[in-house]
């Protein structure tokens, strides 16, 4: 079956998937449906390098980027160095590659979480640049759909060849309307974290195609295809699925736009998990321009934190150190002649360790029959 994406990509959804599987009794909110309520943009990094104080029309540019950052409305943060003074060690390498730099020059970098060195973009710093940075057409669409509640925006970059480019848009629309008629939502759980009650909960997709030669749309162009020099170079059709706060998923590419990669993508988008960790899902994210605050009632929803991430030898030590305090207790008075006696508390811990072990088990057990395999192919 043709997936998403490279096989790193295939691997992190089936992990992502299992895991899900394990824990689906503790939540059964939609995937893209807790990434929206609960995922945080991560900031991209814009490097402002000049020489001196900036103009006054230059500061206030500056000013309304860090004002956007601090204020939620873009997932970036300005970084401000003065190539007339030190520049700091990290960024000096950044610096010097930099080809022919008009100053003010801005550099914008992907989220570090990705651990991606080339930039997303580099190029003089003025307004026009700055408003392809935070804002384009596609993009603005993309967020209104997703603050909408649609389940998966499908962003079709096209090739420039106008067959292919209809084919592809042509089987999208066609599987699209299949899956929503198809697809069903997880049933509730009582254990569900609270939604949104104001956004409706639905199984809705859109389209949105972005012509690569489009001059309002060559920064989200940059963003899409820098992060891989593959990509860049790729003449064929891309297909990005993206939910959540404008997370992405690395795209299908030409021919392996196909209905079962879609309905794969799209079972495991509205699907139940209980993967709380952003991290340990497939993607990236997009450097919008949203209110993600704006969502009807969201203000009004206090969702609990996840529980910080420990280790087995910790979760063992804890299950041992309340079983040795348990032990210890003075006893507990019997309950008085025709009292009900309390109801036993079911203890998380204990299911939480055993979903753990159960993931490692399985997840270990996946390993070495995939190194099997890899070495028996690799034998002569």
């Amino acid at each position: 079956m043709l997936k998403f994406g490279s096989r790193f990509i295939r691997q992190a959804v089936l992990f992502t998937t299992a895991f899900c599987t394990l824990a689906a009794t503790a939540c059964n909110v939609p995937v893209f449906r807790y990434a929206l309520e609960r995922w945080e943009a991560d900031p991209y990094e814009v490097i402002i390098f000049h020489r001196g104080p900036l103009s006054e029309a230059q500061e206030a540019l500056v000013a309304g980027m860090e004002q956007a950052g601090r204020n939620g409305l873009a997932n970036l943060t300005v970084n401000r160095v003065n190539v007339a003074a030190e520049v700091p060690p990290p960024l000096q390498p950044l610096w010097n590659t930099q080809e022919n730099p008009t100053l003010p020059w801005m550099v914008v970098r992907y989220p570090r979480q990705l651990g991606i060195e080339s930039p997303a973009w580099a190029g003089k710093m003025n307004t026009e640049t700055i408003g392809a940075l935070l804002d384009s057409p596609a993009r603005r669409d993309i967020s209104q759909k997703l603050l909408s509640g649609d389940a998966i925006v499908w962003l079709l970059l096209e090739s420039g060849d106008r067959a292919r480019d209809d084919q592809a848009g042509q089987l999208i629309e066609a599987e699209t309307q299949k899956l929503q008629q198809t697809l069903k939502l997880p049933e509730p759980s009582p254990q569900d974290p609270p939604m949104n009650a104001d956004l409706p909960l639905k199984i809705a997709f859109s389209i949105v195609h972005v012509a690569r030669s489009d001059p309002t749309e060559r920064m989200l162009v940059n963003l899409l295809l820098n992060r891989d020099p593959n990509l860049s170079t790729t003449k064929e059709p891309m297909l990005f699925p993206v939910f959540g706060r404008g997370r992405v998923i690395p795209p299908a590419i030409g021919a392996e736009i196909q209905p079962a990669a879609l309905r794969e993508m799209a079972e495991f988008l509205t699907g139940p998990c209980s993967c709380q960790v952003k991290e340990m899902n497939p993607g990236y994210d997009l450097l919008l321009t949203a209110s993600w605050s704006s969502l009807l009632g969201y203000q009004e929803v206090m969702l609990p934190e996840p529980p910080p991430l420990v280790s087995l030898s910790q979760f063992a030590a804890t299950a041992a150190s309340n079983g040795t305090a348990a032990s210890t207790q003075a006893p507990v008075p019997s309950a008085a002649a025709g009292t009900p006696p309390a109801p036993i508390v079911p203890n998380h811990l204990v299911r939480n360790l055993v979903v753990l072990l159960g993931l490692g088990v399985g997840f270990l057990a996946t390993m070495t029959i995939a190194l099997k395999l890899r070495a028996n192919r690799s034998s002569p």
